[in-house]
């Protein structure tokens, strides 16, 4: 399962905020283009560097040794 679309959601709305931000205080529209494109593409970064760190911290780790009976073992066990 992946968090993008929360990431996507998240972006949009950070761009939307910066964008009637800068509307409503009246900068000039290049500051507002600039400043709300910014945000979604820093938003959206950050977004994609924390669901990479999620997944490699839950990927399943190896196992330190794996038992495997020994054919000897059992031969032994059989005969005895």
């Amino acid at each position: 399962m992946t968090i993008r679309p929360l990431i996507l959601l998240s972006s949009i709305a950070a761009f939307l905020v910066v964008y009637l931000g800068g509307i409503l205080r009246g900068q000039s529209l290049i500051w507002v283009a600039v400043s709300s494109a910014s945000a979604l593409v820093l938003v959206l970064i950050a977004g994609l560097i924390i669901e990479r760190l999620l997944a490699s911290s839950s990927e399943p780790e190896e196992a330190a040794a794996i038992y495997e009976r020994s054919p000897a073992r059992s031969e032994q066990r059989e005969t005895s």
